[in-house]
């Protein structure tokens, strides 16, 4: 395939898929693959051309590309999700098999695991203001000293924002999974992008 042809079709499944700054990525190709000619001795564009690889796998590449980058720049459990299933769907299939059932094996238990602390500190919110609301009903109905009172309604407060703490911590934790995640996506297809430049 010619240089020209090549960078028509990209283009064409670039937007297809409507990828980002289209023009800049055409830019580059066309760059690249001028580069390799002028520095080859008796170098074929079509040579030149046929060694980047197919179109579909540089257009998953540049659509990975962009979720990681968008995964980095807004870390949300959706992001990572796009950002990974795009990176399987760029793996061969002998190593995507035995990835995926790990990959579900390890989302299956944190999605299990958050779900069962997220629930806890629920529970815990529900049984502290619950608390919060018998103590002062006791309180006012007079059953309990204002000491009591007050050292109840402390601790329950006490217990509230710590639980509160605990879901902040949780949110974080999740932000910096997705952060981790992208940041090793990233390193992967560099890597891939590497080997399949020189």
């Amino acid at each position: 395939m010619k240089k020209n042809e090549f960078l028509t079709v990209l283009r064409s499944e670039l937007e297809k898929y409507k990828v980002n700054d289209i023009d800049n990525i055409i830019e580059y190709y066309d760059e690249l693959i001028e580069d390799k000619i002028e520095s080859g001795k008796k170098t074929k564009e079509e040579d030149v051309v046929d060694k980047l690889g197919s179109i579909e796998d540089i257009t998953k590449n540049i659509i990975l590309e962009q979720r990681i980058e968008k995964a980095e720049q807004k870390p949300t459990i959706t992001n990572g999700v796009k950002a990974w299933t795009t990176a399987l769907s760029t793996m061969p299939l002998p190593i995507l098999i035995p990835l995926i059932v790990i990959l579900a094996i390890l989302a299956l238990s944190v999605i299990a695991s958050a779900s069962s602390f997220i629930l806890v500190v629920a529970s815990m919110l529900f049984v502290l203001l619950a608390a919060i609301v018998n103590f002062t009903v006791a309180y006012i109905n007079g059953n309990i000293p204002l000491e009591s009172f007050l050292f109840a309604i402390g601790a329950s407060l006490t217990l509230l924002g710590f639980s509160l703490m605990l879901l902040k911590w949780l949110a974080q934790l999740t932000k910096q999974f997705v952060l981790w995640s992208a940041k090793y996506l990233k390193e992967k297809l560099a890597e891939r992008k590497e080997v399949s430049h020189e």
